[in-house]
């Protein structure tokens, strides 16, 4: 869009200076800002179908060709609870990564405790017990024999090369690691769901600034097409508004998406992540 409104003033740069009522510096200038809305263009296009690319790995549907617009009406609404401190609980009772460390140091506190005897004596209870048939003599016949045998055994390692040693030893590095993976998680999932938090709070007031700012950018490209076509503004004014205001377009429109990313992030660190908040999410993107 913005090449194309660029485009619209270049050509209409060329064809006052065609008549004299403009200088050609103008007309140059008008190239020049189409050349490098020529080049983000390009480099815009490039980006999106990278992203189409990376959504087709996710998806494995190689069919998607446009996705759905953000609809213009977007509830701006805090998070829930509304301040930080509860979403921080959440995320140190829930967090799918702090749960996943905490169930890796489980398993290594049992591997050290378990290689931690490996050294040690071990007396065992025995047991045995055969029922058997026993051919007999003319005098008693066959007869059945039961036999219980009962045994202790004890078992002490001497020597076996160091292995003993080098398990515990190993044991005991893997415990400590897993103790400070789980430090690290715990801290991430504080960190995470308290950053996630301010985004979303921020993210209301950003994207009614940027709405503001759209609002105020549109008025002024009008003034100033306004004063180019009676002549009180020259062709670099309309093409700096231009670039503004599409400048705030873009804004706008990606703080938006922020917002609503912030969203999910929010409750993906909090662990409390549900397929309705996705079901939400696409309801606004529906909407054209």
């Amino acid at each position: 869009a913005e090449r194309t409104a660029i485009a619209r003033q270049l050509e209409q740069a060329q064809k006052r200076f065609e008549v004299g009522l403009i200088a050609i510096t103008d007309v140059q200038e008008a190239q020049a800002r189409f050349d490098t809305a020529e080049a983000d263009a390009i480099l815009a296009e490039n980006i999106r179908e990278n992203a189409f690319q990376s959504l087709v790995v996710i998806t494995a549907d190689a069919s998607i060709e446009q996705l759905a617009m953000l609809g213009d009406e977007l509830k701006l609404s805090l998070p829930d609870p509304t301040t930080a401190e509860p979403w921080v609980s959440l995320a140190l009772k829930n967090n799918l990564d702090l749960i996943a460390a905490q169930q890796d140091l489980n398993a290594a506190r049992f591997e050290r405790d378990k290689n931690s005897r490996g050294g040690y004596p071990t007396l065992d209870l025995t047991a045995s017990y055969a029922d058997n048939d026993v051919d007999g003599d003319e005098e008693r016949g066959d007869f059945q024999q039961d036999d219980l045998t009962l045994g202790i055994e004890l078992q002490v390692p001497l020597y076996t090369g160091g292995r003993i040693s080098a398990e515990q030893a190993q044991a005991s590095s893997n415990f400590v690691s897993a103790k400070n993976t789980v430090l690290l998680q715990t801290r991430l999932a504080s960190q995470q769901s308290r950053t996630a938090y301010l985004d979303v709070v921020s993210g209301i007031s950003q994207v009614r600034a940027l709405k503001q700012a759209l609002d105020s950018s549109n008025i002024a490209l009008a003034a100033t097409q306004a004063g180019f076509d009676v002549g009180t503004r020259t062709s670099v004014d309309v093409l700096i508004s231009l670039r503004e205001t599409y400048r705030a377009q873009r804004d706008y429109a990606r703080s938006r998406y922020d917002f609503l990313l912030n969203k999910l992030r929010l409750k993906q660190a909090a662990g409390i992540l549900q397929e309705d908040d996705l079901f939400e999410i696409n309801r606004w993107l529906l909407q054209q």
